[in-house]
């Protein structure tokens, strides 16, 4: 037996060991497009009609494989958690403006994204303010009713002549 030949015997066995092991269906699916094509020699047109995966995908997964071996296919995380603070750090910066907002200072969202920033070093998008505010149960403020402005006298009396 080949030396080449061992060597293919080895990624078929992990391939299969691993593919075996995983109970994740993401993880699942790119085990097998691998094991589709490194053992049992499908193209990867044939593979992608299988799995449903894009053919860019599984050729970017097989030279992963290949340049870092199983671990670089295993236990990718889909999302989650991009907050920059801790809940108790977002508490802490929100302290000041709740004490500007009690004292009947207007409050900002872009004051806040300022000083978040500020926090963390680098610049935020605002819907990651919002979803800080929603977070920490801030409301969002809305309108007067009535103009601070408004003359109950002068409305009464266009009422009256409409």
């Amino acid at each position: 037996m080949s030396r080449k030949r061992c060597f293919q015997n080895d990624k078929v066995n992990e391939l299969n060991k691993a593919y075996k092991a995983s109970h994740e269906r993401r993880e699942r699916n790119r085990l097998l497009s691998l094991k589709l094509v490194i053992c049992k020699g499908y193209t990867v047109e044939h593979a992608v009609a299988i799995t449903e995966l894009s053919q860019s995908y599984i050729e970017k997964l097989i030279c992963m494989y290949h340049a870092h071996g199983l671990e670089a296919i295993l236990h990718k995380k889909q999302g989650g958690n991009s907050r920059y603070l801790t809940f108790e750090q977002e508490a802490k910066i929100l302290e000041e403006f709740k004490e500007k907002a009690i004292n009947g200072k207007m409050v900002s969202g872009v004051e806040i994204q300022r000083a978040y920033e500020k926090v963390v070093g680098h610049e935020v998008s605002n819907s990651q303010i919002y979803y800080l505010l929603k977070r920490h149960n801030w409301r969002k403020v809305q309108p007067r009713k009535q103009h601070p402005k408004a003359d109950p006298v002068v409305q009464e009396a266009y009422k009256k002549n409409r």
